[in-house]
């Protein structure tokens, strides 16, 4: 990597999942990076501006988080996930890809290169969700919470609910 490093640029594209708004840096081959759940793209920016001098990075917001607009009743599921960074990437111009992901973005990110794998070059992932553990059993108390509409209500320190479901 060189010292230079190209600005990271915020853009919006229409897909017929909804607006995606991801950020981008560089030129070059393309690296998908993929967060997880209760993050957004802004959690690659140092990757992105690092290794912009040799890809063409792109962080997106999956759909429910950061900014990314769908409707309010848009599927999140993990397989909607999949289906709209399909759109999104035919949207870019649906090149072959190395994809980078964490988190429940690894799930996403496995689902996306079984369905799709001649678009996929490399697949990297960093503490990721696997079939075995997704979601994983500590997040159980705070699906619950959710489903009853009362995640919001008690700290995350409140006895019962695990630390990593905050």
């Amino acid at each position: 990597m060189s010292t230079q490093q190209a600005a990271v640029t915020t853009r919006s594209i229409e897909t017929p999942s909804g607006r995606v708004s991801y950020n981008e840096a560089g030129s070059g081959p393309v690296a998908l990076f993929v967060h997880g759940v209760v993050m957004n793209k802004h959690i690659w920016h140092r990757q992105l501006a690092g290794l912009s001098d040799i890809r063409r990075c792109i962080a997106f917001d999956l759909m429910g988080m950061g900014y990314t607009e769908v409707p309010a009743e848009a599927d999140l599921r993990p397989g909607a996930q999949v289906a709209m960074l399909a759109e999104f990437l035919d949207t870019l111009g649906g090149e072959t890809i190395d994809i980078v992901a964490n988190d429940s973005g690894g799930a996403v990110a496995q689902l996306f290169a079984a369905r799709y794998p001649r678009r996929v070059r490399t697949l990297l992932l960093t503490n990721c969700d696997a079939s075995t553990d997704c979601p994983p059993k500590a997040l159980g108390p705070l699906i619950e919470d959710a489903r009853r509409g009362t995640a919001a209500d008690r700290p995350c320190s409140a006895p019962g609910r695990a630390a990593p479901a905050c």
